[in-house]
């Protein structure tokens, strides 16, 4: 079983290039000491693709959306928690347009899906990822 640490950043530089253009780029970053070093992605899916299914007992599955406009208040799907990035004031410290979940397991996981609420009705986008 992994065991995994959320630690204080100090510093982080992130740069995104993209050879089109975009009207509203979002990024998030988040720091996970004790996780593994190479072949760190176990499985991922997007908001089309259905279920995810590891190969690893002690993943960390981490689901991501981004909205369409502004949200008050997002909430996390069941056994999931919302770090708080202390950015916004509200319900949860996640963005006003972005929610990143997390959850660690202990076994290997079948056909898992997730989802987070929020307040609004704009569409989304959305990814879910195991890392070992």
């Amino acid at each position: 079983m992994s065991c995994f640490h959320w630690a204080a950043v100090t510093s982080v530089t992130v740069h995104y290039t993209t050879p089109g253009g975009v009207i509203k780029p979002s990024i998030m970053v988040m720091e996970i000491s004790g996780a593994a070093l190479t072949g760190v992605e176990d499985a991922s899916v997007n908001n089309k693709s259905g279920t995810l299914t590891t190969t690893n007992a002690g993943d960390i599955l981490i689901f991501v959306t981004d909205t369409s406009g502004n949200e008050t208040g997002w909430t996390a799907g069941a056994g999931y928690a919302i770090p708080n990035n202390l950015l916004k004031t509200g319900a949860s410290g996640s963005n006003i347009r972005m929610a990143m979940q997390y959850k660690v397991v202990s076994t290997v996981q079948s056909n898992v899906t997730t989802s987070t609420a929020y307040a609004g009705s704009n569409w989304n986008g959305n990814i879910f990822a195991a890392f070992k």
